[in-house]
């Protein structure tokens, strides 16, 4: 019999799982209690028992472990909102169908459950919502709806709605731009998670309270604080820590924190998270002897590219547009990667493509038009060398356009010095302005 209770004991096992400020996470009591609970049908406890093994947190990474415990928890909560509709077990469901905890990632079945859920006052259903309408996923991309269901959800006080509202507004997404609602709301956020942190310590408030503790967002920078807590996250298996600081010890060219990260980003790479994929392959692509693995680096890149990360397909078709003294360049195969990123709006990926069918590579071929198409795209995302391109571009169609109408004109007035009557200069005139107006619609196509 499945029960849902926020009990003493689970309450207890929450707080050896994650800690607190004073007292650090111990792994081995957290999962004592929680499989006592689990014994008692609590569905929470499963689902937390899921991530354990999910994350390997004390334990080694058993995703089959993981994806019963997952599975039990997700057939508890169906059988409990058979019973009783509630607001909150639609969004556990809803959790688990968005995620893929225990089943299939299913985005629209998310939003089957996040939507009554959302529309019942529950803030984290309207947060997880806004997310699927933000993004287009399992609905209709929506980023005003998105502004809509995120301002409901922060009104109830969910401090990461807070955050996505200042991000909106400072980018003007659904919203128009307005940098002071935008700061007011980072601030907000901020004190917020810091309350949130004294009293429990999960990897998301680590994460999230350090990302703007180091980067100064909506806080005073401080860069060792932040730090520490990334470092914190990233023990406790947060994927977005290990990403944030991958990019910082690469950045700051740490070899020792690159060769820290490696193992932990390798976790969740192999779990199939494109992000983790992603920021894997960049270090394995630092040219350090220690560190350096171009096989792993593509193969890396490659999975993360299939999967539709955009910055991933960038990287791979740079890398084979390029080459390196260890690996030649394939066009087709950049000209492939560069397109799949271009089209889901990445500037630089559109810039590169846009050069690359400008000036033509290997078998890639010149191609005028799908060069002004991509440089254009870029330049209206504010891509400098884009503009530059295109600029060139103009000039150099303005020249041929000046000489060819010269010419033109020129050996009309020649021709038309032998010709015997008014009726054949005529003829010879509106054959010239014929010509020019089919170059000048060509010029401007």
């Amino acid at each position: 019999e499945f029960i849902l209770e926020w009990s003493k004991e689970y309450k207890l096992a929450r707080r050896f799982l994650y800690g607190t400020k004073k007292r650090k996470p111990d792994f081995q009591k957290a999962f004592n209690a929680l499989f006592q609970e689990a014994e008692k049908g609590n569905v929470l406890a499963m689902d937390d028992l899921g991530k354990m093994f999910a994350y390997g947190m004390g334990r080694e990474i058993d995703q089959s472990a993981a994806g019963e415990w997952y599975s039990l928890a997700l057939r508890g909560f169906l059988e409990l909102y058979s019973q009783d509709s509630s607001p909150y077990l639609a969004y556990r469901i809803g959790k688990h169908y968005y995620y893929g905890l225990g089943t299939e990632k299913d985005y629209a079945k998310a939003a089957e459950y996040f939507q009554p859920a959302a529309d019942s006052g529950n803030q984290y259903a309207q947060y997880s919502l806004a997310g699927l309408y933000l993004h287009g996923k399992g609905v209709e991309k929506n980023p005003q709806t998105a502004y809509v269901y995120y301002n409901a959800s922060a009104e109830k006080g969910n401090a990461y709605a807070v955050y996505e509202l200042a991000k909106m507004e400072r980018d003007g997404i659904g919203t128009n731009i307005n940098k002071q609602l935008s700061d007011e709301h980072f601030q907000r956020a901020y004190q917020w998670f810091t309350e949130l942190l004294d009293k429990r310590c999960d990897d998301n408030l680590l994460y999230r309270v350090g990302q703007m503790a180091y980067t100064g967002t909506g806080t005073e920078r401080n860069e060792s604080y932040g730090l520490s807590l990334l470092e914190k996250a990233c023990e406790l298996g947060n994927v977005h820590a290990k990403n944030m600081l991958a990019n910082i010890y690469l950045k700051n060219f740490d070899i020792d924190g690159i060769r820290r990260i490696i193992p932990l980003l390798t976790e969740s790479a192999e779990k199939g998270v494109d992000t983790a994929q992603f920021a894997l392959a960049k270090c394995f692509l630092l040219e350090e002897e220690c560190v350096y693995n171009l096989p792993q680096a593509i193969k890396w890149l490659t999975l993360s590219a299939e999967q539709g990360n955009q910055f991933a397909q960038y990287s791979l078709g740079r890398l084979y547009l390029d080459g390196r003294e260890d690996f030649s360049p394939d066009t087709r195969q950049a000209e492939k990667w560069l397109t799949l990123s271009a089209e889901q709006g990445n500037q630089f990926a559109q810039y590169s493509l846009g050069k690359l069918y400008y000036y033509g590579r290997g078998i890639v071929a010149p191609d005028p038009g799908k060069a002004y198409l991509w440089l254009s795209r870029s330049a209206e995302q504010g891509n400098f060398f884009a503009k530059v391109l295109l600029e060139k571009e103009a000039y150099q169609y303005q020249t041929v356009k000046r000489k060819v109408t010269h010419n033109i004109g020129y050996l009309i007035s020649k021709l038309s010095r032998y010709l015997n009557n008014e009726q054949e200069k005529k003829r010879s005139i509106m054959l010239y302005e014929q010509m020019e107006q089919q170059l000048q619609a060509e010029l401007e196509q």
